[in-house]
């Protein structure tokens, strides 16, 4: 419903500002899916459980299996296809998201990537397939002790400094982590604001998700006392505007494109000693993007164009995508034919391959490693 409400909102832009784009729009412009598409899919939607094969017919069968670890309840994909008038069946694997393996012990809620070592096709991502944005395990440490500081230098100085989260994951990693520093030394009469409908949606539903140890500890962490939760826009502009300017924020979105973390992000921007603290990508032609490009001084926040004047930093180890050297790793031990490389940009994946092929060449491996491009046809 999010997703549509944004996607609604993306088409009347577009109907509104028809000459801000190079190409010219012209003709009508329809949503491509409404709630009514969103209730037909979820009747044709099916649960089926973890690492058990299940038989569409007789040609077709798949299996979710193993964790990837990228965010919770995220799992890999074997489609089991045979071939019309034979016994032969081929195998395709669809990574999904993988997780990092050098931020891996700072997230939680999920398991260890468990790689699937035989395939005749894989299609994995290449979102982090460039070196330059990795990051190792003393970076996530020393990143992390660099947030710790940084927060308390706004808090204790009787500043204010928001982290721009995503609703899904990102919110209660940021959460649990900060429970897991500061619950013992917190000073309680300085509220951490949880702002976010989304986030909070997801973070209930988790209640249901959850099991054993890891509900008992969400539990804790989502009822401790510092947490101060608001919902909805007007709480959000009352809070904003009231005498308190001295907090920590988590608001979605998580690149200030839209929802609460825009009326935070306009107070923060005020005042040159107030922080935004990004702890994951955001994409150049959103607002965190434009805050983030130094190149950029003033920004456009919901119709006001406001300075830049707030203290703005980037900490990239808290990505849940793998690097390029998981990526690799996963290549290098699946048994497959071909690799298709996929979600990702154009040089990422080209230098992903480039670097995938150097490695299978060094075990003598003659597997192809080819780059996805629209309209792509694969013959098994």
């Amino acid at each position: 419903k999010d997703n549509i409400k944004i996607h609604k909102k993306n088409c009347e832009y577009i109907r509104t500002h028809r000459d801000k784009f190079k190409k010219k729009i012209k003709g009508r412009i329809k949503e491509l899916f409404t709630e009514i598409d969103l209730d037909n899919i979820l009747g044709m939607t099916d649960v089926y459980d973890l690492d058990t094969i299940n038989k569409l017919d007789n040609f077709l069968s798949f299996r979710f299996s193993s964790s990837n670890s990228h965010i919770i309840g995220s799992v890999q994909l074997e489609l089991f296809i045979k071939k019309y008038g034979t016994n032969v069946t081929k195998k395709i694997v669809l990574t999904s998201d993988l997780g990092n393996s050098d931020n891996y012990s700072y997230t939680y809620f999920t398991k260890p990537t468990v790689p699937i070592s035989k395939a005749n096709l894989l299609f994995i991502e290449s979102t982090y397939g460039l070196g330059d944005r990795n990051f190792n395990k003393r970076i996530c440490f020393e990143e992390r002790k660099q947030l710790e500081k940084d927060i308390l230098s706004f808090i204790n100085y009787g500043y204010s400094c928001m982290i721009p989260c995503f609703a899904l994951s990102r919110l209660s990693n940021m959460m649990c982590w900060l429970y897991d520093t500061f619950h013992d030394r917190w000073d309680m009469n300085k509220k951490i604001i949880i702002a976010t409908k989304l986030g909070k949606q997801i973070n209930d539903k988790m209640f249901e998700i959850l099991n054993d140890d890891d509900l008992a500890y969400w539990d804790e962490v989502t009822h401790w006392e510092a947490f101060k939760y608001i919902t909805d826009y007007k709480a959000c502009e009352s809070f904003v505007s009231s005498k308190d300017k001295n907090y920590l924020v988590l608001s979605s979105s998580g690149m200030v494109s839209g929802g609460l973390s825009n009326v935070f992000a306009k107070q923060m921007l005020q005042n040159s000693n107030n922080g935004i603290l990004f702890c994951g990508y955001c994409s150049p032609n959103t607002i965190g993007g434009q805050l983030l490009d130094d190149s950029i001084n003033v920004v456009d926040i919901e119709g006001e164009k406001l300075l830049k004047r707030c203290k703005i930093k980037r900490f990239n180890s808290f990505s849940s995508h793998a690097g390029q050297k998981d990526l690799i790793s996963y290549i290098r031990q699946c048994e497959s034919q071909r690799v298709i490389l996929h979600h990702g940009s154009k040089e990422a994946k080209e230098e992903l391959k480039k670097k995938a092929e150097e490695e299978l060449s060094k075990l003598n491996r003659t597997t192809k490693v080819l780059v996805s491009y629209k309209g792509m046809e694969i013959k098994l």
